[in-house]
């Protein structure tokens, strides 16, 4: 009877833990095309945004369909009037992400400018910075907001607007072992 009743002590215990880790759905997209719901990849394509004033060519990721349509505009750290990236949500599963593009376009979601109209539902947030480079924000919409998908409680998005470059040491040692094995090549023939 004793160990009958540690397993089942022990079997609640087990639930408690379970239940006290809690899941968080999470959709992360970046500007290059890699996106993810739950560790899963996303499809993304270069297409027209069909929202209001929408470019050609932008970066499309497919989500899970429900969110709330609206506009998340990002702005640059102590330059509220200077946007960094624009994330909208348009009917039907469709997440577009744009990024200013005014230094170059390299990207996929780089463009010109931001759309010419947004949504009435528009969200401005200060982007993030976490000191190694990384830029972008963690963003949880509430009932109402840009994105905001009833059917998914607590849906998080980890928006990446930039992401560190490689350091110089490691280029220089890449492109001096690729000179090496040219060296090496060219003597051998």
């Amino acid at each position: 009877m004793r160990i009958c009743a540690l397993i089942v002590l022990a079997a609640l215990i087990g639930l408690c833990a379970v239940a006290a880790h809690a899941y968080v759905p999470m959709i992360a997209v970046d500007e290059w095309g890699y996106g993810t719901y739950n560790q899963i990849r996303l499809e993304w394509t270069v297409g027209p945004d069909p929202g209001p004033g929408g470019l050609q060519s932008t970066l499309i990721y497919y989500i899970p369909p429900g969110a709330i349509p609206g506009d998340l505009i990002l702005t640059e750290p102590g330059h509220i009037e200077m946007w960094s990236d624009l994330i909208r949500w348009n009917p039907g599963g469709m997440l577009v992400f744009y990024s200013d593009g005014t230094d170059g376009c390299d990207a996929p979601a780089d463009t010109p400018t931001p759309p010419s109209d947004f949504y009435l539902n528009m969200l401005f947030v200060t982007e993030q910075e976490d000191g190694t480079g990384w830029s972008g924000c963690v963003y949880t919409p509430q009932p109402g907001q840009p994105g905001y998908n009833p059917s998914i409680s607590g849906l998080t998005y980890v928006i990446t607007s930039e992401i560190p470059e490689p350091g110089s040491l490691p280029a220089l040692f890449t492109g001096l072992a690729g000179l090496g094995g040219l060296a090496l090549r060219k003597r051998r023939s």
